[in-house]
């Protein structure tokens, strides 16, 4: 607990606070001499509890507490009190705010208090709940329930059709799962430290999204900012998260004020995510058309047929800029982005059968479908961007890619067979024309003659297996069609400048 000591004599202030300090884990957040001053540090600190005296200079305990009480500052206390004095904590006790001990002090009475407050405080805090509970019913019930909790929850909630509340959305990012519950209890830990009162915390559905309603009283004021500046960006120092806000007075509007917002997230989609949409800043919001980029596809494709992981990388920062951080709807940023992106995975597929599926680009694919902001989308297809230009394209003529069908049914036999005993003639074959011919041709369209680019193939899937650290240098020559140890280590090297084992040792996980 974090308390206040409110006392005039020092050697019993200093009593109170060495007893708190050695026998207790609370928290000392102020020392006050009288009733104007401690009334001061309540006002400034909340604490959860005040251990007053009653007689003081200036304003005595009791008058205190009952000025605490008028200006609805929830808090509990003990009061000390002689035994001349006893009528006073009779006085103290009807005002339902304190315990009393009675002077000279006993540790075993403080102590005895001190567990009794506490233990209120974690009542109060449990019956909170409930209202809690019974709002979530009423956001799920049907008609008939709803008109027999609304009367309840009036008087519980004290919201009714004249006060004013709001509520905020705060929506995960998709790639979030499960945090919603971590993310509710923290934002009620801030509250509580800015001593916010009349809040309601509700994790909705599957726990994937959790709303947030304060009544709008004195001391909640300025509520938009506040939720903007501290919780909202308290929350996105350790989640990526977005927030909408909408005004309700009572409940009976509930369902439309939910829908909307939701909908703010949809039209606010291009905003900078530590923005707090309301209806005021998406109304401002104006879009502008944007074709689709052909010549950034067309150059983007032009790039992974090269094996030019730079350009791609260039290339897809440029659309970053120019499509999904542009100045365009929601459904237009993403039906650009997954056409780009599809684009990508039909020419890397023609290469590497199963990219999607070890390289997680179809996962990637589904969090840029299910984002909640431009800002997320950009960010997902940047993942796609650094597996395609470290990754896919590992080794500057393994990565090359054509257009010729011919040469697709080369390369398609060699990803398939590079493991077993193959060469021009069997791939010739397979092709149906002569070795010259497909010699010829392979060289025209991908700058390297056969064997060279066969060799260039097996090295590359020879590293990817070194770098797993799961096998020995003949057993990896073997899996990629070396059957000669020595000859593997010679083209390794010459390809690589290392050996293979100097290889595995550098790039061992």
């Amino acid at each position: 607990m974090r308390i206040i000591i409110v006392e005039d004599e020092p050697k019993t202030r200093e009593g109170i606070l060495n007893m708190i300090r050695r026998y207790t884990d609370h928290q000392v957040v102020a020392v006050a001499e009288n009733g104007l001053e401690g009334l001061e540090m309540i006002e400034k600190h909340r604490p959860h509890l005040v251990i007053t005296d009653v007689r003081m200079p200036r304003m005595n305990g009791l008058d205190m507490l009952e000025e605490v009480k008028k200006r609805h500052i929830d808090v509990q206390a003990v009061v000390l009190t002689g035994y001349s004095e006893f009528e006073y904590a009779r006085q103290a006790l009807r005002l339902g705010v304190a315990e009393y001990v009675m002077k000279p002090l006993s540790l075993d009475d403080f102590l005895a208090a001190l567990e009794q407050a506490e233990a209120r405080l974690e009542q109060k805090k449990a019956e909170r709940m409930l209202p809690e509970q019974m709002l979530w019913s009423y956001i799920c019930g049907d008609q008939e329930k709803r008109t027999s909790l609304y009367p309840i929850l009036s008087e519980e909630l004290q919201i009714n059709g004249r006060v004013k509340s709001t509520m905020f959305y705060i929506h995960p990012g998709s790639d979030l799962a499960g945090v919603a519950n971590e993310m509710a209890e923290k934002t009620r830990e801030l509250l509580e430290t800015m001593c916010m009162e009349g809040y309601y915390i509700l994790v909705l559905g599957r726990g994937s999204d959790y709303l947030v309603l304060l009544t709008d009283t004195g001391r909640n004021s300025h509520l938009y900012t506040v939720f903007e500046t501290r919780i909202l960006k308290k929350l996105q120092e350790e989640w990526r998260c977005r927030c909408s806000c909408v005004e309700i007075w009572g409940l009976k509007d509930i369902d439309e004020k939910l829908a909307e917002l939701r909908q703010l997230f949809d039209r606010g989609f291009s905003c900078p995510d530590e923005m707090l949409l309301d209806e005021e800043q998406v109304e401002k919001l104006t879009y502008e058309k944007l074709e689709y980029p052909e010549r950034l596809e067309n150059r983007m494709i032009r790039f992974l047929r090269e094996g030019n992981g730079e350009k791609v990388k260039e290339t897809g920062q440029e659309f970053i800029h120019t499509v999904i951080l542009g100045n365009a709807t929601e459904a237009c940023i993403k039906e650009y982005t997954l056409r780009f992106a599809a684009g990508i995975l039909k020419l890397i597929s023609e290469f590497h059968e199963n990219a999607e599926r070890e390289w997680g680009l179809l996962s990637i694919i589904t969090q840029i479908t299910n984002a909640m902001s431009s800002q997320e989308a950009a960010d997902q297809f940047e993942k796609i961007l650094d597996i395609i230009s470290d990754q896919a394209l590992e080794g500057e003529e393994a990565g090359k890619v054509t257009e010729n069908s011919l040469v697709l049914t080369a390369l398609a036999y060699i990803r398939e067979n590079y493991a077993g005993d193959i060469g021009l003639a069997d791939t010739a074959s397979v092709c149906g024309i002569s070795q010259e011919h497909l010699s010829k041709l392979f060289y025209r369209e991908m700058g390297i003659n056969f064997s060279h680019f066969l060799q260039n193939f097996r090295v590359s899937a020879a590293k990817r297996l070194l770098d797993t650290g799961k096998y020995k240098v003949y057993e990896v020559a073997e899996m990629v069609g070396f059957h000669d140890q020595k000859y593997f280590v010679t083209v390794f090297k010459k390809l690589c400048g290392v050996t293979p084992s100097v290889y595995k040792k550098e790039h061992e996980r």
